[in-house]
């Protein structure tokens, strides 16, 4: 075992030289995000956050451009927020230009079902 140091330390970087995070960076911590079920309980019992189309729209994206496209699907650490992007999504109503969701409670009841942690448990175990 060698107990030699590193050849160079790199120096700390000034705060004023930091860049800000991508987009991209943002986007793709705040899917990861959505696999705490507490956090996503939270956002779904916030229900005048579920009613800001707005929000609505922006899960909607992240579905389309996360879950759905394999060249960033791979930088999903935590794939169960995959499934509940899904159910939410999949819960998701366009009327009249609005988008709301037809039912928080049963958004609720699907992501909070024992059944659903055991499936996910059986289709993540073998991959």
């Amino acid at each position: 075992m060698s107990s030699e140091a590193p050849a160079e330390v790199p120096a700390e970087v000034p705060v004023q030289d930091m860049k800000p995070p991508s987009r991209f960076e943002v986007e793709i911590e705040f899917v990861n995000s959505l696999s705490n079920i507490n956090y996503f309980n939270y956002l779904i019992k916030n229900r005048n956050l579920l009613k800001d189309s707005s929000f609505l729209r922006y899960i909607q994206y992240l579905y389309v451009t996360y879950c759905c496209n394999i060249e960033f699907k791979k930088y999903i650490i935590y794939p169960n927020c995959l499934v509940f992007i899904k159910k939410l999504v999949d819960n998701i109503i366009i009327e009249d230009d609005q988008v709301k969701v037809s039912s928080i409670d049963k958004v609720l009841q699907e992501i909070n079902d024992p059944k659903l942690f055991t499936e996910m448990y059986e289709s993540f175990k073998y991959k």
